[in-house]
């Protein structure tokens, strides 16, 4: 049987990149069309964010996103301890024997725990060099039962640890631009929607393109 994992695979004794791993050089990015910056990656402290620092914070993350498109950020609210617990444990998890591992292994996208590899396995011509494991965790009680029971604390601490971030990310959140920045003559380019909303279709296009916010255009008629 071949190796469903990329773990698996690589500690298999492979000499060499599998051809199903490797792109066309006219797929790969291109450094000489890059802008290089010495500069190192941008860190906000969201320290201040509600306090009286909250328009400098506001005005750094939207720097951060239009010159580098990414960002680190410190003082989110996450206990370092917490972070060293959570990563202990997948690190655990991923070190299992592979009969273990398999018990959660699935290549349809739609499942709300599963492990696997690349991203969509089944609609790639090319695929990703990296194994995940996706977990659902709200509301709790509806899904801690899918999760892996093994190493024995898996499932208290991933639920120590999603309880703490749930006030940071809310999958009902409502997307779109702030009120100010719209009127008659400057209307909404896409109208307001949720992550859940932009997570359904993401899926339910089968992955055609990478992004799909022409789904959510405003029809400004």
């Amino acid at each position: 049987m071949s190796n469903l994992l990329l773990a698996d695979l690589a500690a298999s004794g492979v000499k060499q990149i599998p051809s199903g791993y490797i792109r066309p050089i006219s797929d790969r990015p291109n450094l000489s069309d890059v802008q290089i910056s010495h500069d190192s990656i941008p860190l906000i402290d969201l320290h201040g964010l509600d306090g009286p620092s909250r328009s400098l914070v506001i005005k750094q993350i939207s720097q951060a996103c239009e010159n580098d498109g990414f960002f680190q950020v410190k003082n989110h609210g996450i206990p370092e301890e917490m972070i060293g617990k959570i990563t202990n444990i997948a690190r655990q998890f991923f070190k299992l024997p592979e009969s273990e591992r398999l018990k959660t292994y699935s290549d349809d996208p739609t499942k709300t725990t599963r492990l696997s590899t690349s991203f969509n396995v089944n609609s790639e011509k090319i695929s990703s060099w990296r194994d995940f494991l996706r977990l659902h965790c709200y509301p709790l009680e509806d899904y801690m039962h899918e999760w892996p029971c093994n190493p024995p604390s898996f499932r208290r601490d991933v639920a120590e640890y999603c309880t703490s971030i749930r006030g940071l990310v809310l999958r009902d959140t409502v997307i779109g631009p702030p009120e100010e920045m719209v009127d008659d003559d400057h209307p909404a380019v896409y109208r307001d929607f949720t992550y859940g909303e932009y997570y359904e279709k993401f899926w339910n296009r089968g992955l055609v393109k990478e992004c799909c916010l022409d789904l959510f255009k405003a029809s400004n008629e």
